[in-house]
């Protein structure tokens, strides 16, 4: 099952996912604001390394950056005047 999970405080947003590890299994938190096209992440437990997948981190940062934008317009309805 997919765990996600979403806050913004005020202005800032972050999407927390939290998939295992392809060799042991063990769960981990990944913010997708830290899904970028080269990176990689290492697992906690075993020190797996996996690399991220440029198509997908790029379209992934994309995507995030649009929900950013209307997070914001979202927030800004509701600042006083």
């Amino acid at each position: 099952m997919l765990r996600i999970d979403i806050s913004a405080y005020q202005e800032d947003l972050a999407i927390i996912i939290r998939p295992r590890c392809p060799k042991c299994k063990k769960e981990f938190m990944l913010n997708l604001k830290n899904y970028y096209p080269g990176k990689q992440h290492a697992c906690w437990a075993c020190g797996t390394v996996t690399q991220f997948d440029t198509a997908l981190a790029e379209k992934t940062q994309k995507q995030v950056k649009d929900l950013e934008t209307l997070v914001h317009e979202i927030f800004e309805r509701f600042q006083p005047e």
